[in-house]
């Protein structure tokens, strides 16, 4: 199931990327314009990349994924989507995954 998992996890990266920060809610390529993120969407992307993080050995190979994870917390993390983002638990249960990897890998 890993191998599926980091499959699935790099192409959500290669192409639902946004410019900036956070993954968008459709590919944006041939967009006039770029698709909506989502808070949802953002969180579970994160939490995706966060576990991938977590089953690595090393923190050289968790670096990926922390930065898949970064970006999506990034956008989250903004003040206008923050307040938005209050009566959602899952952003608090991210910035805490992400605490926990920060203190086992750096960064």
């Amino acid at each position: 199931y890993r191998q599926a998992a980091e499959r699935t996890a790099t192409a959500l990266d290669a192409r639902f990327r946004g410019d900036g920060s956070g993954f968008v809610t459709a590919s944006a390529l041939g967009a006039v314009v770029e698709p909506p993120r989502t808070i949802e969407d953002n969180m579970l992307t994160a939490r995706l990349f966060l576990s991938l993080a977590a089953g690595e050995p090393t923190a050289s190979a968790a670096q990926p994924w922390l930065a898949a994870a970064d970006h999506a917390l990034a956008w989250l993390f903004q003040p206008e989507v923050a307040l938005a983002a209050l009566p959602e638990v899952g952003v608090l249960l991210v910035a805490d995954e992400r605490s926990l990897l920060r203190r086992r890998f750096g960064g």
